[in-house]
């Protein structure tokens, strides 16, 4: 159930950055324009407190050639579940998403997460700390979540150990580069 809510949680987010993408486009906002990705996240946001966005975003981004996968990989050892979306992680989302990742690394709860860090520009971040605090309290090191971009996709990676001789794709970047 925990890895369950963890993959939704992050496909989720990962179809709502192609619908957000199809809005920028729409709107002929350039999101690497400061003033031009705040103004989008407000207008997006209050595009998806009306009803019916989620469709026509979800078609616009699929006429755009934007998708999302889910891939599982595992082993005797472990299990690599990665979502993956095509397009690159704007900075300012990535900046974003960094620090709600450290707050929730050191929140207790999700209650003090939220009183302490929770913000109103695209969402309140809960749905990352919920990923965390829910790793957590299955004994998986929530630090073997990772969210970055390459190659034009962005990833986000949950490692699953199964057994101790699991080697996390860090490990095994460390390994090779030693």
């Amino acid at each position: 159930e925990c890895l369950q809510s963890c993959i939704i949680e992050l496909a989720t987010n990962a179809s709502r950055a192609n619908m957000k993408h199809a809005f920028f486009t729409d709107a002929s906002l350039d999101p690497a324009i400061d003033d031009q990705y705040q103004r989008g996240v407000r207008k997006f946001k209050e595009h998806r407190q009306s009803g019916g966005w989620h469709r026509d975003l979800c078609l616009r981004a699929r006429d755009l050639g934007l998708f999302l996968e889910i891939v599982f990989r595992h082993s005797e050892s472990g299990m690599r579940i990665e979502v993956i979306n095509n397009l690159p992680l704007l900075p300012q989302d990535e900046a974003r998403i960094r620090e709600k990742l450290r707050v929730a690394m050191h929140s207790a709860d999700i209650f003090e997460f939220y009183n302490e860090h929770g913000d109103d520009t695209e969402g309140q971040g809960l749905g990352f700390a919920m990923n965390v605090l829910f790793l957590r309290s299955e004994n998986i090191d929530p630090g073997l979540l990772r969210i970055g971009s390459r190659d034009g996709c962005t990833t986000a990676r949950l490692e699953v150990p199964l057994r101790s001789d699991f080697v996390t794709m860090r490990q095994a970047a460390a390994a090779l580069s030693a």
